[in-house]
C-alpha cells in the first residue's frame, strides 16, 4: 500500500513509549501515519486483534475538551465507544485532529486510568513494540489541549 493510499484510509495504528505506555491513533484518512507503521501494517493488524482480546482492566477519562462540539448524548457514546475500549484495556486513544496545528497532530480522547500491564504478548507484536521504543518519534504537546504533534 502507498503512503497515498494510506492518507485516504481510517487507520488504527499503534506505538509504544520507551516508557511502556501503548498508544492507539485513529488516521480518520488524513492523519500522519510514521513510516515503522506503515512498513508493518500486518504488526497493525495483529496489535488489534491482541488488545482487543484482552479483558477491560481499569476505567478511563474523557478529555471532554478534546471531543468534536455539538453532538448529542447518542452521538457522544458512539463517538466514545471505540477509544474509551482501547483505554479500558489500559490503552492512550487518539484521533485525528480536524485543524493540524503541528502538520500532523492527534487529539487524545480517553485515557486509561491504569497503564496496560503486558503479560503475555505475541513474538511479532512484542519484537514491534520493542522497536517502537528505540525509533525516534517526535511527541510535541499542547498542555491545554492535549493534541500531539507527531513526526518520525
Amino acid at each position: 500500500m502507498t503512503e497515498h493510499n494510506l492518507q485516504e484510509i481510517d487507520l488504527d495504528w499503534f506505538w509504544m513509549l520507551p516508557s511502556k505506555q501503548v498508544l492507539h491513533f485513529a488516521s480518520g484518512g488524513n492523519g500522519f501515519i510514521p513510516d515503522h507503521v506503515a512498513s508493518n501494517l500486518s504488526t497493525q493488524d495483529a496489535i488489534f486483534e491482541f488488545v482487543y482480546g484482552l479483558d477491560f482492566q481499569c476505567s478511563f477519562i474523557t478529555v471532554d475538551e478534546n471531543l468534536p462540539v455539538g453532538f448529542s448524548l447518542p452521538q457522544r457514546q458512539r463517538y466514545l465507544e471505540s477509544f474509551s475500549d482501547f483505554s479500558k484495556r489500559g490503552v492512550f486513544s487518539f484521533d485525528v485532529e480536524d485543524e493540524p496545528r503541528f502538520g500532523a497532530s492527534y487529539r487524545l480522547v480517553t485515557m486509561p486510568s491504569v497503564s496496560m500491564e503486558i503479560r503475555s504478548i505475541p513474538a511479532e507484536v512484542a519484537s514491534y513494540f520493542d522497536q517502537c521504543t528505540k525509533l525516534s518519534l517526535s511527541i510535541s504537546q499542547n498542555d491545554k489541549k492535549r493534541v500531539i504533534g507527531i513526526q518520525s
